[in-house]
């Protein structure tokens, strides 16, 4: 879905985690849109044959605690990766502040893509049938329908004056 010349929504955005989750996965400062990732601890991974837990979050904190969280060269969405599954950065920050998953795509009212505060988060509402804008033959009649019923007015009080 393409909202405008620089901003395009992809409507199918996978299930997010829970909030409480989000909340244990990253440290975010939702007034400056900032999010990275925080420190995990074993219990956060799953169990993997031949693969201790302990060294896998050892390598996970030292490689990836307190950096920024998601894909940082961006042109058109930053993306974070968990567990395998790619989620918008965006919905994560909405999900981990609301505890719901948005019911519309989200957008940022500023269209910077870098900029993830709430405040600048807004959800995108969908098209009620009777608010979709009118077509342009609809437009062209509402035009017609306005001049000839100007016209008719005009020779209406015209005619009143010649008649006085």
């Amino acid at each position: 879905m393409t909202i405008s010349k620089r901003i395009t929504i992809d409507t199918d955005t996978p299930k997010l985690p829970s909030q409480g989750k989000l909340l244990k996965w990253f440290d975010i400062d939702f007034d400056k849109g900032t999010m990275t990732w925080a420190t995990r601890t074993e219990e956060d991974f799953d169990i993997i044959e031949g693969v201790s837990r302990a060294s896998r979050t050892e390598r996970f904190n030292e490689k990836r605690a307190g950096t920024y969280a998601g894909s940082s060269n961006v042109e058109k969405e930053c993306f974070v990766t968990v567990s395998g599954v790619k989620y918008r950065r965006i919905d994560i920050m909405y999900k981990a502040a609301t505890g719901k998953d948005p019911s519309n795509p989200l957008i940022r009212a500023n269209e910077d893509i870098r900029d993830d505060r709430l405040s600048n988060i807004r959800e995108l509402i969908s098209q009620d049938p009777a608010i979709v804008p009118p077509t342009q033959e609809a437009i062209n009649k509402a035009k017609a329908s306005f001049i000839e019923g100007s016209r008719q007015a005009s020779l209406q009080y015209v005619s009143g004056c010649v008649k006085a």
